[in-house]
Protein backbone atom coordinates (compact mmCIF):
# COMPACT_ATOMS: atom_id res chain seq x y z
CA UNK A 1 0.00 0.00 0.00
CA UNK A 2 2.92 2.07 0.91
CA UNK A 3 4.67 2.11 -2.39
CA UNK A 4 1.53 2.58 -4.74
CA UNK A 5 1.07 5.99 -3.02
CA UNK A 6 4.35 6.89 -2.33
CA UNK A 7 5.51 6.15 -6.21
CA UNK A 8 3.16 7.70 -8.53
CA UNK A 9 4.59 8.56 -11.56
CA UNK A 10 5.75 12.39 -10.67
CA UNK A 11 9.15 13.74 -10.25
CA UNK A 12 10.58 11.07 -12.69
CA UNK A 13 9.09 8.40 -10.04
CA UNK A 14 7.81 4.51 -11.54
CA UNK A 15 3.76 4.75 -11.33
CA UNK A 16 3.48 1.71 -9.15
CA UNK A 17 -0.15 0.36 -9.09
CA UNK A 18 -1.18 -1.84 -6.93
CA UNK A 19 -3.58 -4.93 -8.34
CA UNK A 20 -5.00 -8.27 -8.69
CA UNK A 21 -4.84 -8.52 -12.43
CA UNK A 22 -0.77 -7.73 -12.80
CA UNK A 23 -0.01 -8.44 -17.06
CA UNK A 24 3.38 -9.62 -18.10
CA UNK A 25 4.51 -6.88 -19.96
CA UNK A 26 4.28 -4.61 -17.32
CA UNK A 27 6.94 -3.95 -14.60
CA UNK A 28 5.14 -1.21 -12.54
CA UNK A 29 2.09 -3.68 -11.43
CA UNK A 30 2.44 -5.17 -7.82
CA UNK A 31 0.35 -7.80 -6.76
CA UNK A 32 -2.13 -9.62 -5.29
CA UNK A 33 -4.05 -6.51 -3.96
CA UNK A 34 -6.35 -8.74 -2.36
CA UNK A 35 -4.22 -10.61 -0.80
CA UNK A 36 -2.51 -7.80 1.09
CA UNK A 37 -6.01 -6.75 1.94
CA UNK A 38 -6.59 -10.24 3.37
CA UNK A 39 -3.23 -9.89 5.31
CA UNK A 40 -4.18 -6.29 6.47
CA UNK A 41 -7.58 -7.84 8.45
CA UNK A 42 -5.49 -11.39 9.54
CA UNK A 43 -2.74 -9.56 10.88
CA UNK A 44 -3.56 -5.93 12.32
CA UNK A 45 -1.23 -3.27 12.93
CA UNK A 46 0.00 -3.57 16.48
CA UNK A 47 2.03 -1.33 18.64
CA UNK A 48 5.31 -2.81 17.38
CA UNK A 49 4.77 -2.01 13.90
CA UNK A 50 4.14 2.03 15.43
CA UNK A 51 7.36 2.04 17.09
CA UNK A 52 8.85 0.71 14.06
CA UNK A 53 7.29 3.00 11.57
CA UNK A 54 8.36 6.21 14.39
CA UNK A 55 11.90 4.81 14.93
CA UNK A 56 12.11 4.65 11.01
CA UNK A 57 11.30 8.23 10.69
CA UNK A 58 13.01 9.66 13.52
CA UNK A 59 16.34 7.79 12.60
CA UNK A 60 16.98 6.96 9.26
CA UNK A 61 13.87 7.32 6.64
CA UNK A 62 12.72 11.24 7.32
CA UNK A 63 8.81 10.22 6.38
CA UNK A 64 6.00 7.91 7.57
CA UNK A 65 3.88 4.91 6.55
CA UNK A 66 0.30 6.16 6.46
CA UNK A 67 -1.14 2.66 6.32
CA UNK A 68 0.82 1.87 9.61
CA UNK A 69 -0.30 5.31 11.33
CA UNK A 70 -3.92 5.05 10.06
CA UNK A 71 -4.63 1.26 9.10
CA UNK A 72 -8.24 2.32 8.49
CA UNK A 73 -7.33 4.24 5.08
CA UNK A 74 -6.84 0.60 3.67
CA UNK A 75 -10.55 -0.13 3.25
CA UNK A 76 -11.79 3.42 2.35
CA UNK A 77 -9.04 3.60 -0.28
CA UNK A 78 -9.26 -0.28 -1.31
CA UNK A 79 -12.58 -1.55 -0.63
CA UNK A 80 -13.12 -5.07 -0.11
CA UNK A 81 -10.74 -8.22 -1.31
CA UNK A 82 -12.31 -10.06 -3.58
CA UNK A 83 -12.46 -13.77 -3.25
CA UNK A 84 -9.87 -16.63 -5.35
CA UNK A 85 -11.75 -17.33 -8.66
CA UNK A 86 -10.72 -20.82 -8.83
CA UNK A 87 -6.79 -21.89 -9.63
CA UNK A 88 -6.74 -18.95 -12.11
CA UNK A 89 -6.75 -16.68 -9.06
CA UNK A 90 -8.26 -13.03 -9.01
CA UNK A 91 -11.33 -12.47 -11.27
CA UNK A 92 -10.08 -9.15 -13.45
CA UNK A 93 -12.62 -6.78 -14.36
CA UNK A 94 -9.67 -4.70 -16.15
CA UNK A 95 -8.43 -6.14 -19.34
CA UNK A 96 -5.21 -8.73 -18.43
CA UNK A 97 -3.40 -9.01 -21.49
CA UNK A 98 -2.17 -12.47 -20.95
CA UNK A 99 -5.27 -13.33 -20.69
CA UNK A 100 -7.66 -11.46 -23.52
CA UNK A 101 -8.83 -13.35 -26.54
CA UNK A 102 -6.53 -12.33 -29.82
CA UNK A 103 -9.74 -11.85 -31.95
CA UNK A 104 -11.11 -8.90 -29.86
CA UNK A 105 -11.75 -7.46 -26.62
CA UNK A 106 -14.18 -8.70 -23.58
CA UNK A 107 -17.43 -7.23 -23.57
CA UNK A 108 -19.29 -9.43 -21.51
CA UNK A 109 -19.71 -6.97 -18.61
CA UNK A 110 -16.88 -7.59 -16.08
CA UNK A 111 -14.66 -4.36 -17.23
CA UNK A 112 -18.01 -2.15 -16.13
CA UNK A 113 -17.34 -3.72 -12.61
CA UNK A 114 -13.91 -1.84 -12.36
CA UNK A 115 -15.93 1.81 -12.55
CA UNK A 116 -17.54 4.15 -10.18
CA UNK A 117 -19.78 6.46 -10.85
CA UNK A 118 -18.22 9.78 -12.01
CA UNK A 119 -15.41 7.59 -14.35
CA UNK A 120 -17.28 9.46 -17.13
CA UNK A 121 -18.86 12.91 -17.45
CA UNK A 122 -21.02 14.83 -19.37
CA UNK A 123 -20.02 18.22 -19.85
CA UNK A 124 -21.59 19.76 -23.33
CA UNK A 125 -24.84 18.84 -25.58
CA UNK A 126 -26.81 19.97 -28.22
CA UNK A 127 -30.39 19.74 -28.37
CA UNK A 128 -30.84 22.02 -31.52
CA UNK A 129 -30.31 19.68 -34.70
CA UNK A 130 -27.69 18.01 -35.13
CA UNK A 131 -27.54 16.17 -31.76
CA UNK A 132 -24.64 16.05 -29.41
CA UNK A 133 -23.07 15.53 -26.81
CA UNK A 134 -19.52 16.08 -25.32
CA UNK A 135 -18.04 13.37 -22.36
CA UNK A 136 -14.87 13.38 -20.23
CA UNK A 137 -13.10 10.26 -19.25
CA UNK A 138 -12.12 11.24 -15.77
CA UNK A 139 -10.44 7.75 -15.06
CA UNK A 140 -8.81 5.58 -17.99
CA UNK A 141 -11.72 3.57 -19.56
CA UNK A 142 -10.13 0.00 -20.72
CA UNK A 143 -10.44 -1.27 -24.24
CA UNK A 144 -13.39 -3.50 -24.76
CA UNK A 145 -15.61 -2.04 -22.36
CA UNK A 146 -19.14 -1.01 -23.96
CA UNK A 147 -20.32 2.40 -22.73
CA UNK A 148 -24.00 3.18 -22.85
CA UNK A 149 -26.20 6.48 -23.23
CA UNK A 150 -29.79 7.46 -23.00
CA UNK A 151 -31.93 10.01 -23.51
CA UNK A 152 -34.73 7.82 -21.87
CA UNK A 153 -36.08 8.71 -18.03
CA UNK A 154 -35.37 6.86 -15.28
CA UNK A 155 -38.61 5.75 -13.51
CA UNK A 156 -36.96 4.95 -10.29
CA UNK A 157 -36.63 1.14 -11.16
CA UNK A 158 -36.51 1.30 -15.13
CA UNK A 159 -36.04 2.92 -18.33
CA UNK A 160 -39.00 4.52 -19.58
CA UNK A 161 -37.98 2.73 -22.89
CA UNK A 162 -39.84 5.10 -24.92
CA UNK A 163 -36.91 6.69 -26.38
CA UNK A 164 -33.37 5.71 -27.76
CA UNK A 165 -29.62 4.06 -26.49
CA UNK A 166 -26.46 4.75 -28.13
CA UNK A 167 -23.25 2.17 -27.49
CA UNK A 168 -20.06 2.92 -27.74
CA UNK A 169 -17.53 -0.22 -27.44
CA UNK A 170 -14.09 1.83 -26.38
CA UNK A 171 -11.58 0.78 -28.96
CA UNK A 172 -7.98 -0.60 -28.67
CA UNK A 173 -5.90 1.33 -26.53
CA UNK A 174 -8.80 2.78 -24.78
CA UNK A 175 -9.88 6.39 -23.62
CA UNK A 176 -7.85 8.22 -21.67
CA UNK A 177 -8.08 10.13 -18.65
CA UNK A 178 -8.73 13.55 -18.93
CA UNK A 179 -10.10 13.24 -23.11
CA UNK A 180 -12.68 14.36 -24.19
CA UNK A 181 -15.07 12.51 -26.50
CA UNK A 182 -18.64 12.11 -27.60
CA UNK A 183 -21.46 10.72 -29.20
CA UNK A 184 -23.55 12.79 -32.21
CA UNK A 185 -23.87 11.80 -36.32
CA UNK A 186 -22.20 15.21 -37.22
CA UNK A 187 -20.36 16.25 -34.50
CA UNK A 188 -16.13 16.31 -34.49
CA UNK A 189 -15.52 14.86 -31.08
CA UNK A 190 -13.55 11.63 -30.70
CA UNK A 191 -15.26 8.52 -31.30
CA UNK A 192 -18.87 10.53 -31.90
CA UNK A 193 -19.70 8.57 -35.02
CA UNK A 194 -18.71 5.02 -33.35
CA UNK A 195 -21.86 4.85 -31.71
CA UNK A 196 -24.45 2.02 -32.73
CA UNK A 197 -27.99 3.31 -31.91
CA UNK A 198 -30.92 1.54 -30.61
CA UNK A 199 -34.96 3.38 -30.69
CA UNK A 200 -34.92 6.76 -31.24
CA UNK A 201 -32.17 8.85 -29.64
CA UNK A 202 -33.20 12.47 -30.06
CA UNK A 203 -32.16 14.85 -27.39
CA UNK A 204 -35.90 17.18 -27.00
CA UNK A 205 -35.38 20.98 -27.37
CA UNK A 206 -37.95 21.16 -24.79
CA UNK A 207 -35.93 19.46 -21.94
CA UNK A 208 -34.22 16.08 -21.42
CA UNK A 209 -32.21 13.79 -19.77
CA UNK A 210 -28.48 12.27 -20.67
CA UNK A 211 -27.73 9.10 -18.73
CA UNK A 212 -24.61 7.23 -18.83
CA UNK A 213 -24.11 3.85 -17.75
CA UNK A 214 -22.71 0.29 -17.77
CA UNK A 215 -23.81 -3.22 -17.98
CA UNK A 216 -22.57 -5.56 -15.10
CA UNK A 217 -22.25 -8.98 -16.07
CA UNK A 218 -25.97 -10.01 -14.50
CA UNK A 219 -27.01 -7.54 -16.68
CA UNK A 220 -27.92 -4.78 -14.03
CA UNK A 221 -27.26 -1.25 -14.48
CA UNK A 222 -23.68 0.81 -13.50
CA UNK A 223 -24.18 4.28 -13.43
CA UNK A 224 -22.00 6.53 -14.50
CA UNK A 225 -23.01 10.38 -14.84
CA UNK A 226 -26.65 11.98 -15.28
CA UNK A 227 -27.42 15.18 -16.77
CA UNK A 228 -31.30 17.20 -16.70
CA UNK A 229 -31.98 20.54 -18.65
CA UNK A 230 -35.28 19.94 -17.62
CA UNK A 231 -34.82 21.87 -14.44
CA UNK A 232 -34.66 19.48 -11.65
CA UNK A 233 -34.92 15.75 -11.07
CA UNK A 234 -38.36 14.29 -10.14
CA UNK A 235 -39.33 12.35 -7.43
CA UNK A 236 -42.36 11.03 -9.20
CA UNK A 237 -43.81 9.88 -12.50
CA UNK A 238 -42.09 11.18 -15.45
CA UNK A 239 -42.58 12.00 -19.11
CA UNK A 240 -40.56 12.11 -22.36
CA UNK A 241 -38.60 15.21 -20.86
CA UNK A 242 -38.19 13.89 -16.68
CA UNK A 243 -36.41 11.73 -15.13
CA UNK A 244 -35.73 10.11 -11.71
CA UNK A 245 -31.91 10.78 -10.93
CA UNK A 246 -30.39 6.83 -10.74
CA UNK A 247 -29.17 5.15 -7.88
CA UNK A 248 -25.79 5.53 -6.54
CA UNK A 249 -24.66 8.65 -8.65
CA UNK A 250 -24.08 10.47 -5.15
CA UNK A 251 -22.51 13.98 -6.67
CA UNK A 252 -22.17 12.25 -10.09
CA UNK A 253 -25.08 14.60 -11.56
CA UNK A 254 -26.11 17.81 -12.96
CA UNK A 255 -29.38 19.34 -13.11
CA UNK A 256 -29.70 22.50 -14.86
CA UNK A 257 -32.73 24.92 -15.78
CA UNK A 258 -34.24 25.10 -19.61
CA UNK A 259 -31.96 25.57 -22.42
CA UNK A 260 -31.66 24.00 -25.71
CA UNK A 261 -27.98 23.44 -25.17
CA UNK A 262 -24.83 23.68 -22.65
CA UNK A 263 -22.00 23.64 -22.38
CA UNK A 264 -19.18 22.96 -18.70
CA UNK A 265 -17.17 26.28 -18.63
CA UNK A 266 -15.99 25.66 -15.12
CA UNK A 267 -12.31 24.25 -14.11
CA UNK A 268 -10.68 21.65 -16.09
CA UNK A 269 -8.51 20.57 -13.78
CA UNK A 270 -7.88 18.92 -10.56
CA UNK A 271 -8.44 16.03 -8.72
CA UNK A 272 -11.51 13.52 -9.83
CA UNK A 273 -13.84 14.53 -6.57
CA UNK A 274 -13.48 17.85 -7.36
CA UNK A 275 -13.60 18.05 -10.72
CA UNK A 276 -16.99 15.95 -10.16
CA UNK A 277 -18.10 18.78 -7.36
CA UNK A 278 -17.30 21.57 -10.22
CA UNK A 279 -19.25 19.50 -12.99
CA UNK A 280 -22.65 19.39 -10.84
CA UNK A 281 -22.62 22.96 -10.53
CA UNK A 282 -24.99 24.34 -12.31
CA UNK A 283 -23.28 28.23 -12.15
CA UNK A 284 -20.26 26.16 -14.13
CA UNK A 285 -22.41 25.80 -16.85
CA UNK A 286 -22.86 28.34 -19.97
CA UNK A 287 -26.42 27.45 -21.82
CA UNK A 288 -27.91 28.82 -25.26
CA UNK A 289 -30.58 28.54 -27.50
CA UNK A 290 -27.83 28.32 -30.57
CA UNK A 291 -25.95 25.77 -31.69
CA UNK A 292 -22.17 26.32 -30.72
CA UNK A 293 -18.77 24.43 -30.80
CA UNK A 294 -17.58 22.34 -28.13
CA UNK A 295 -14.21 23.52 -28.06
CA UNK A 296 -12.77 21.81 -25.00
CA UNK A 297 -9.37 21.38 -24.17
CA UNK A 298 -8.06 18.22 -22.60
CA UNK A 299 -9.18 17.59 -18.63
CA UNK A 300 -5.94 17.34 -16.12
CA UNK A 301 -6.85 14.76 -13.84
CA UNK A 302 -4.62 14.52 -10.88
CA UNK A 303 -4.44 11.70 -8.81
CA UNK A 304 -5.31 11.10 -4.70
CA UNK A 305 -1.68 9.75 -4.70
CA UNK A 306 -0.10 13.56 -4.87
CA UNK A 307 -2.41 14.33 -1.91
CA UNK A 308 -0.87 11.18 -0.09
CA UNK A 309 2.43 11.50 -1.63
CA UNK A 310 3.20 14.35 0.40
CA UNK A 311 2.67 12.48 3.83
CA UNK A 312 5.38 10.21 2.35
CA UNK A 313 7.60 12.88 1.60
CA UNK A 314 8.20 14.85 4.76
CA UNK A 315 11.40 16.20 5.97
CA UNK A 316 12.35 13.87 8.71
CA UNK A 317 8.68 15.23 10.85
CA UNK A 318 7.88 12.87 12.64
CA UNK A 319 5.48 13.68 14.63
CA UNK A 320 2.74 15.84 13.95
CA UNK A 321 -1.48 16.56 13.94
CA UNK A 322 -3.09 15.17 10.84
CA UNK A 323 -6.80 15.84 9.94
CA UNK A 324 -8.60 13.51 6.98
CA UNK A 325 -11.19 15.09 5.24
CA UNK A 326 -12.74 13.90 2.03
CA UNK A 327 -10.09 11.87 1.49
CA UNK A 328 -7.58 14.72 1.73
CA UNK A 329 -4.55 15.01 3.90
CA UNK A 330 -4.28 18.31 5.78
CA UNK A 331 -0.96 18.23 8.05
Amino acid sequence: FYMEYRYCGEDGDPDLELTDCPTSVSDTKLAYRSQLLQWHIEDPVDEAERARNHRACERWQGNRNIFVDFPELVSSLYGEAQSQSGSNGYLCPDVDISRAPTNGPISDGSICKSLKAGDVQVVGLHSDSPDEVALVALEDLPYGLELFLTDNGWTGSSFRGSEGTAKLLVPSGGISKGAIFGFGPESSLAYANAWSKSGNLALSATGDSVIVYCKLPDSSYNFLAALTYDGSWVDGEIDSNSSVLPPGLGNANTALSHKDNYKYIGPRKGSKNDLIKYIAKSANWSGFNSVQSFSFGQFSVSSSSANLKNYFLLPAICVFTIILANNYLQI
